[in-house]
């Protein structure tokens, strides 16, 4: 039974239906003649179904003319005809093994070079400049056969012996068509900032919340009022001698704003119809998969989101990349706010206009000092109570020293 089908398989068989008031007398001819059927079932009284090896199928011919029946080949079986088929189709087959040989060879060439440091971020460009030198002196770049490339641990060891004075580790990994090199530099410890001798003092009006003094002497407490370019902490800590003062003073400082909200406002909005294109991108070429006429501009605007789907196969990362383009079409919408909503949008508006202008620590209050509306906008006026450091340094002068240590008369 085995061998029967390897025959069929590699010489080609088919499937034929006969009919004919003879047909017990024709299968007792075949079987006469040695030749081996399968499959062999009764569809009707006057009709069966069988398989027969093509090298016996002129003989079952003549034996059918002569029981006087009648055959009709329902199937073609076998790599003989699959292969007739393919020559009828070359033009797929070539293409289909064309792509197969194209992804093949893509998939096995080093398309990127990635080199970051242990915190996956990119390295400064000169220092990734000299690490790329490196890696075309061992025949790593960007184009090359991946089978051409020497051990990984014997590049792995050659760049760490040349760059020994730069970095702590440099290791590498390929991932399909792309490498990437981690690159570990020598810590730097953090340079101490040497700073003269100085006194701390107040940037703005403000009222002091809180003082902590490091290095120095402090000149007010909290409670009092300071005006810039008051003392807060002092580097004159006694008699010749002077130092940079160190220390933190927070501040109560005031600001006012004032904002106009509109009563409408134009807002943009999705109408729920969409869009998409599909482009395929290779390198810096791009095969757009979409007719022109077929993405209409979109009357009313539209809002485009593009996502990018990279082509990969397990390990293997192919460098194509397939780009989807959704065009969101939008309208304009006019929205008509209340007399509290117009007040809440004012508010909110004025609140985040002064955090954008200071450098808060915390906002302790917030107070409505003008609120009005007409027949088109709502006007407030925000007074804000807010926390901030209000410090600066300032080099201690020859003038400071004798304002601090007079003369006596």
């Amino acid at each position: 039974m085995i061998a029967n089908w390897l025959r069929n398989t590699f010489y080609g068989a088919i499937k034929v239906e006969v009919t004919g008031k003879l047909l017990s007398v024709l299968l007792n001819q075949l079987n006469r003649s040695g030749i081996p059927l399968l499959n062999v079932k009764r569809k009707s009284v006057e009709s069966i179904t069988f398989i027969i090896n093509i090298q016996h199928f002129e003989t079952l011919r003549t034996m059918v003319k002569n029981t006087e029946s009648k055959i009709k080949i329902v199937r073609k079986i076998g790599i003989p005809f699959y292969n007739w088929r393919l020559k009828r189709r070359y033009m797929f087959t070539f293409g289909f093994v064309f792509f197969l040989l194209f992804i093949w060879t893509m998939s096995n060439v080093l398309w990127d070079i990635e080199i970051v440091g242990n915190n996956g971020k990119s390295l400064p460009y000169e220092n990734e400049k000299i690490i790329r030198e490196e890696l075309e002196n061992t025949g790593i770049r960007p184009g090359v056969w991946k089978g051409k490339l020497a051990e990984k641990d014997m590049i792995q060891s050659y760049m760490r012996e040349t760059l020994q004075d730069r970095y702590v580790w440099i290791g590498m990994e390929i991932r399909g068509t792309k490498m990437l090199i981690i690159a570990v530099p020598f810590a730097k410890p953090p340079l101490q900032e040497k700073l003269a001798p100085s006194n701390i003092v107040a940037t703005k009006q403000a009222v002091i919340r809180n003082i902590l003094v490091h290095d120095g002497v402090a000149m007010v407490k909290a409670g009092k009022k300071v005006v810039p370019g008051e003392v807060l902490i002092s580097g004159i800590v006694g008699a010749g001698k002077i130092i940079p003062a160190k220390g933190v003073v927070e501040g109560i400082v005031w600001y006012t704003v004032e904002v106009n909200v509109p009563l409408q406002r134009e807002v943009e909005t999705y109408t729920g119809e969409s869009k998409k294109k599909y482009r395929l991108v290779l390198g810096n070429r791009e095969l757009p998969l979409y007719l022109p006429s077929s993405l209409e501009v979109l009357q009313a605007g539209h809002d485009l989101k593009t996502v990018i789907r990279a082509l990969s196969w397990r390990s293997l990362q192919f460098p194509i990349q397939l780009h989807v383009d959704t065009y969101f079409e939008t309208k304009t919408q006019i929205i008509k706010l209340d007399e509290q909503e117009a007040k809440n949008t004012a508010l909110a508006k004025a609140s985040q206009k002064i955090k954008e202008q200071t450098d808060y620590l915390e906002v302790v209050s917030e107070t409505i000092m003008k609120y009005n509306m007409d027949s088109e906008q709502v006007y407030l006026k925000l007074l804000a109570e807010v926390v901030e450091d209000i410090t600066a340094r300032k080099t201690i002068t020859e003038q400071d020293i004798l304002e601090h240590f007079p003369k006596p008369d």
